[in-house]
Formats: structure tokens, sequence, C-alpha cells
């Protein structure tokens, strides 16, 4: 019986895989793609060129082992030609001999009996010592010369793994033809056997994803540009359980950067991470794709780096699906996207997509979709993986206000992974600003008092809505800042997806926090601390001559309607600002207030924030702090970009 691609492929019919492709190929072709260039660790920084045409079998010609080939039939003995060299089973070493001619490998090098009992048990013979190189030894160097670390099955497992015990191990395996292959972090052809000059070992071909690739303990024994990932199989083939971005791998191989891990949707566990990826965490010129599947049962879409197909549409153009990965698909991949899985379907309509976390990784006049693409797991679930579409096709009426839409509908995010606002059917019948008892009493589904808390019998909620200015909202409310989603990366916000949430001025306590100025004297109500006035409207304190740009320690310090701005390094010691405001606004609750302006930066977008505005070349009011006149680097508005504020150079 013929056998293809690796081991691993023959007894679990690439379990963990399937979803995302399986390497490996007996078939012998010229090798796609262009030199690449291994930086990694072992210091080899040479352009190579790719590896070079097996000479096709003359008719009745019966090849040796570690010969190349096309198909068994090429090869002697009763051989099998497997992932384009031939070989036979074994049950020793005895059996194997040496490299024969024609072969990507040196003439003459010994092979060994790889050993496998591990579901569909079959030993075959390959080229190299098989010494062990696992763990801490899986890097460069770790083999003898002429050998590189290759993912294997352990000789020793048994049938099935038990649990807690991955049939994984590392074996060094002879490289090819020193100088004519393909380096480890090279672009490359999966389809091509001799792509690469590192073996796959029981991945099949040694192009992985693309990418030249080869067995790792740690990402320094990788090339730049790429990590190491766990193996691509579920843990219940010994893959881990956990991984990401700087998880522990005892024994994986060179990957791509990680850029995302989308569970399935079946199983999915309260609390579990979740994190959308795309293009902009990998190298440039790469894409971010599902690539793997990993998890107890291939219940997660690893999500990695990969270089572009060749001649791939450009996002938004239209696409159908590809006959096959290589660059000599011919016009079958005529319509192929930088990556087969980019091509999604929206509306009945096949478009080349990328992958997104919030609207800002996706193009002008696109916007992040959730389960843009919804990506077959092993475990008969599908992971939904969030992809740009354009805004063009998001169905419904776009709005910035709750106003903006008719009774009976409220204005509610398009996605957890969009910014955009669209009307809807509302939940509720309450609008925004009307007291509440429940979520589900309001329109927007949102109901809350000032700290986010949900309504109590000891607090005070009302009805919140999603808004873009202070004047989208109810009187004694303020537009404020709200995360919608962090994509699991709690201490990273370049990937969070904010909006304006309508947020009541009113004191949070069923009593309110004061009803005189001398009831904020001595305040222990952490939100209530410092001030020295009572705003009887909302019954709440605030600070008497406070402005924009003031210190503070607490929301109190600061003027009614502004909040304290705390452990920021561009304002030391904490600094009072509002949100909501609109730079088109002169006077009223989208105004700024004397002494300060209305513009956009990174910490506000969505929203514009008052800043306390300065001319160049004079004093800030808090000099004695650090603080100086300094460019406001806003985005928004236009007229903002040259606007100067009082800050602290401890930031971007």
């Amino acid at each position: 019986m013929k056998r293809t691609g690796s081991f691993l492929f023959g007894l679990a019919g690439c379990l963990a895989v399937a979803a995302f492709g399986c390497g490996g190929s007996g078939a012998a072709k010229p090798a796609g793609g262009d030199g690449g260039r291994d930086l990694g660790s072992d210091g080899g920084d040479a352009a190579r060129p790719p590896g070079v045409a097996c000479p096709a079998a003359a008719p009745g010609e019966q090849r040796g082992l570690g010969a190349c080939c096309g198909a068994d039939g090429d090869c002697g003995g009763g051989g099998t030609c497997w992932n384009g060299f031939c070989t036979r089973t074994c049950d020793a070493t005895t059996a194997c001999g040496v490299v024969t001619a024609p072969s990507p490998f040196p003439v003459g090098t010994a092979l060994a009996c790889a050993s496998n009992r591990v579901g569909d048990p079959f030993s075959y013979c390959l080229p190299g010592s098989l010494a062990a190189c696992t763990g801490a030894a899986a890097g460069p160097g770790a083999c003898p010369a002429g050998e590189a670390c290759g993912l294997a099955l352990d000789p020793l497992a048994s049938s099935g793994p038990s649990a807690g015990t991955a049939p994984y191990a590392g074996l060094c395996l002879a490289t090819m033809v020193a100088g004519t292959y393909l380096p480890a972090g090279s672009p490359c052809d999966p389809a091509e056997p001799y792509a690469c000059e590192n073996q796959g070992g029981f991945l099949g071909s040694g192009c992985f994803n693309r990418r030249c690739t080869r067995a790792c303990a740690r990402s320094q024994d990788c090339p730049l540009g790429m990590i190491c990932g766990p193996p691509p199989f579920s843990a219940k083939w010994g893959g881990a359980t956990a991984f990401g971005n700087g998880a522990a791998v005892d024994l994986g191989i060179c990957q791509g950067r990680f850029c995302g891990q989308v569970h399935g949707e079946a199983g999915l566990a309260a609390g579990a991470v979740v994190q959308q990826g795309a293009d902009s965490d990998c190298v440039t010129g790469e894409v971010c794709a599902p690539t793997t599947a990993v998890g107890p049962s291939g219940d997660t879409a690893y999500l990695s780096c990969v270089p572009p197909l060749p001649a791939a549409q450009v996002t938004g153009a239209s696409c159908g699906a590809s006959a096959g990965t290589g660059t000599d698909a011919g016009a079958a991949l005529a319509k192929h996207c930088a990556d087969d899985h980019l091509c999604i379907s929206w509306q009945g309509v096949s478009f080349c997509s990328q992958l997104c976390r919030r609207d800002a990784d996706c193009a002008t006049g696109s916007v992040c979709a959730d389960g843009g693409l919804a990506a077959p797991l092993p475990n008969g679930s599908t992971a939904p993986i969030a992809m740009c579409i354009p805004q063009s096709r998001v169905a419904g009426t776009v709005c910035q206000a709750e106003k903006d839409c008719p009774r009976g509908s409220a204005c509610l995010p398009f996605g957890t992974h969009s910014s955009l606002l669209v009307c809807r059917p509302a939940i509720g019948s309450k609008n925004v600003g009307d007291r509440c008892a429940a979520p589900s009493d309001c329109r927007s589904g949102q109901c809350a008092d000032r700290d986010g808390n949900p309504p109590s019998a000891n607090n005070r909620a009302f009805c919140a809505a999603f808004c873009g200015k202070n004047s989208d909202c109810a009187p004694s409310q303020l537009c404020l800042r709200r995360v919608l989603s962090n994509n699991g990366t709690i201490d990273d916000p370049r990937d969070d997806v904010v909006l304006g949430l309508c947020t009541t001025l009113q004191a949070p306590a069923l009593t309110g926090a004061c009803t005189t100025d001398d009831n904020c004297t001595g305040q222990t109500a952490a939100d209530e601390t410092g001030g020295d006035a009572c705003d009887l409207a909302n019954q709440t304190c605030f600070t008497k001559g406070a402005h924009i740009g003031d210190p503070c320690a607490h929301r109190a310090d600061c003027p009614l309607g502004a909040y304290c701005h705390l452990g920021d390094p561009n304002f030391e010691g904490g600094v009072c600002l509002s949100l909501g405001c609109d730079p088109a606004a002169t006077s009223g609750v989208d105004a700024c207030p004397t002494g300060a302006v209305c513009l956009e930066r990174s910490i506000d977008a969505p929203l514009f924030g008052c800043y306390q505005a300065c001319q160049p070349g004079t004093a800030c009011a808090r000099l004695a702090e650090g603080y100086s006149c300094q460019p406001a680097i806003a985005s928004a508005p236009a007229a903002a970009a040259s606007a100067t504020i009082c800050l602290t150079p401890g930031g971007p």
C-alpha cells in the first residue's frame, strides 16, 4: 500500500489539521518559491536556491532506498514512495542500508529503522541516525553533522497515547544535499517534497504552512520571524493544551508568529480565552491565517503568520475555491487570495478578506465582522473567526445614537469586534437616561449605575446607550469610553474594541452621596473623596474651581462632568479630563470649557476628549511636576494635528 505524508497522518487521518490542510506529498516536482534566509540561532544567513527536480524514472526502472521517486512503482524490492523518496517497512536498522542515487540526500547516508507502535503501527527506513533530540536538545546543533532535529513519534510509545503522555519525540534526521535546498524559515511550496533541506519527520514535508520548518524546544531555536509553536495536533495526540504567545513548548516545530487562537463554538467554557488575529501581529508582508488545530480534542483554531500565496488577489477582490496551494496550479489559482482560508462568502458574494480584531485592522471602508469565517475543526465544531467585510455589505441602518433609530429599535454594535453602530430591534422599551431595574427594561439592553454595576436594591441604575458625544445622551449623562472587547489580552489595549456609552452623573448610592456641600467633606466613598461641593441634581460631589488639567486622585477632585485619568505616563500624578466633546461645538454639553481643546488621541478613540490647551513656549501650571507644552499627537480633527497641550514626556 502506498503511504504518503507523515506516519501520524496515516494513523490519525490528519486528526487535528484536517480543516487546515495536511503537508507532504509523494509526487516529485520542481521546487517552487524563491530562496529564503535562515536568520536563526544557527547563524546561517546566505540565500540558497530552491531544490532540484527529481529525474523521472525510466520505464521499468526500480530505484533503491533513499532514491527520489514519484510513485511506489519507481521503488524496487516492494518499496514505498514516501514523501518523495523510496523507503520500505522494517523491523530493525539492519534491514535499511544506505541512500542510493539519484537522491535529494547525500548518496551513502545511512538509513535507520524508525519504529512506530502508535495507532496504525508500521515502521519505515529513514535517512539519519534517529538519535534522540527531545526537549532542550531539540535546537540547532543537537544532532550530528548533516542532520537536524525533526518531529517524530516516540519509538517507545504504545498504541494510543495515555493521559498526560505525548507520543512525540525529537529524532535526528538527515538533511538534504547541503546548500541545495531551502533552509528553515524560507517560504516554500508544501506540494514539493524537495523544497526544504530539513525532513519533516512525522509532519511529512519539511514545508509546513508554506514555510520550511524544523523541530524546536524554544523560540530561540527558530529563525527570526518564527516561534517555537506547539505540535500541530490536538492534545489527544500529544499536542499542547496550553498555547499562544509565551506558552512553554517542550517539543514543537518552528512556525510563523502566533497571531491568535479561536475556540470552536462547541464546548467553549465560561472565561475561556479567545483571541482573534490580524496581519499587524505578523512580520511585514505575511498574513495571519488559521493553520492548525490544537486543544484537548482539536477544539481550537490556532492562528499563525504565513507567507502569502504568490500572485494573490488583493483584499476585497472576488475569489473562488482554490484547487491547490502550490505555484503550479495555473488557471485554477487565478482568483485565489493570499491564503485559501481568506476567501470568504458574505451575503452570497465571495471575496478576499483578512482576519481582524477590530475595525482598525481592516482597510478604509471595511469593518470587522464576527464569524466571517467558520473554520471547521476536528471535534466537529467550527471556529468563528472575525473577518473584514465592506461596510456597504452590513445590513441595517448605520446610526450614531439611539435617537437616530425609530421606536422599537436601538442603536447597537454591529458585532463584538466592531465599533460600527446600526439600528436593530430594541431589547426593552425604556429610553436612554430612564431609571431601570433590569437590562431588559432598556432599548439598548444596558442598565447600570455610574460605576457600571448592574441594578440592585441598593443603587440607582439608568438606561445607558451607545454614543459618540455627550448630546447623544440624556441630561445628567455623559458619553464615556467603554471597552466592548479586549480580545482576551487584558494587558494589551492595541486590540481593544472601544465605544462611547451614555453614563449617568448621579451618585450610585440609593440615597445619593450628598445634599449639601458639607456632606462632601470627609467622604469615605472613593468616587466622592476630595470634593468640596455638592451637585444637588445628581447628588454627587465635585470640586469648585477645578479645571481640565488639574491634578487628581479621585473623580470628585475634578470639575463636575470630568473624570480623573490615572496611570498614564503622559499625565504623571493624575489629571482631570473629560470625554464626549465635539470639536465643532462652541457651546453646550459638547463644548470644552475655557482653556481646554477638544481632540482625539489614541487613549480616547473613538471619542474626543478635552485637554488643557497651551501655547508653545509658555509654561504649564504644573511645570514643577514635569508638565510642559507639547504636541498633542492627535488623530483628529485635522486642525488638531498641530495642537499643543500640557503633558509629561513619559509616554507615547
